[in-house]
């Protein structure tokens, strides 16, 4: 179906993106002015969060729809701020209740954080207070919302948030350094990747011994493998055998009844082929061809 813009001329289309583009840039700036007027100071920075983080998440979205249902949106909230700034109570109380993760988003990134028994990990988790899919848009740091000192100190927070690069690396060193030492290897200790004789790669580690498990699931392996060479030489040879008593019979003149002999070992032996070299693309169920010896 063919949308209705595609229609529109290119002129009115670039008139349209152009208005579209003024009218999100004013309304940005008058939320941002409306939130600055704000008494309390954790109702500001709430605010002036908010709207930085939601007006950067629909930073990309190029869809006219969505584009007019947004600015309608920031008209309508635009509208409830003045209200609040006004006097207006239940607004005021409202926004009140989200700046202090009472209620919102903010109160279900706070539950999150209060989780996490480590409280280096509680300290690297209040630096950014976004939502999973706002933090995987905007990856800069510039763009992380960190957690107000009262909430930190709600959240059992004491030590400082690390805001900067090396203060992030000096936690995660602090946090993962018992972990890091049971991965140090010695100098003799190399990966070596190997092929066994039926073909698989797999990595031999000098100076480490192999686990029973893996052992035996190789062993298994190649025993398996060795079974189907068995017996594709197996069903090879009794082909070629009824074969070779087919042409005999045919020269003696005499009608032979090995038709269907012939196709099972085929069959059989062309199955057996299929998972002795496709093991991923097949599974091998091995039939049983009663044969005379």
């Amino acid at each position: 179906m063919t949308s209705p813009w595609s229609t529109f001329p290119l002129s009115l289309k670039r008139t349209l993106t152009v208005k579209t583009k003024r009218a999100t840039l004013g309304l940005y700036r008058s939320l941002l002015r409306t939130a600055q007027h704000f008494d309390n100071d954790i109702h500001q920075v709430f605010l002036w969060n908010t709207i930085r983080e939601r007006f950067r998440f629909e930073m990309y979205n190029s869809s006219r729809a969505q584009t007019l249902t947004l600015l309608l949106q920031g008209e309508k909230a635009l509208d409830l701020l003045r209200k609040a700034q006004g006097g207006n109570r239940t607004y005021l109380e409202r926004i009140d209740a989200m700046a202090t993760a009472k209620i919102g988003p903010l109160k279900h990134v706070t539950q999150n954080i209060r989780k996490i028994q480590h409280p280096l990990k509680r300290a690297l988790a209040a630096t950014d207070a976004r939502s999973h899919a706002s933090r995987i848009r905007q990856t800069g740091r510039s763009n992380r919302i960190p957690l107000s000192k009262s909430l930190c100190r709600k959240l059992r927070i004491d030590t400082d948030l690390p805001l900067t690069r090396r203060q992030r690396l000096e936690y995660k060193t602090r946090i993962y350094k018992k972990k890091k030492k049971l991965r140090v290897r010695t100098f003799y200790q190399q990966a070596i990747t190997t092929r066994n004789s039926c073909g698989y790669v797999f990595k031999r580690v000098r100076g480490w011994v192999q686990p029973l498990r893996t052992s035996m699931m190789l062993r298994n392996l190649v025993k398996k493998k060795q079974q189907r060479f068995d017996l594709n030489y197996k069903y090879a040879w009794h082909l070629e055998l009824v074969r070779q008593e087919r042409i005999f019979l045919s020269n003696l003149g005499i009608k032979d009844e090995l038709g269907d002999c012939i196709k099972g070992l085929s069959d059989a032996l062309n199955e057996n082929r299929n998972a002795l070299y496709n093991p991923r693309r097949t599974v091998y169920e091995s039939k049983v061809v009663e044969i005379d010896e």
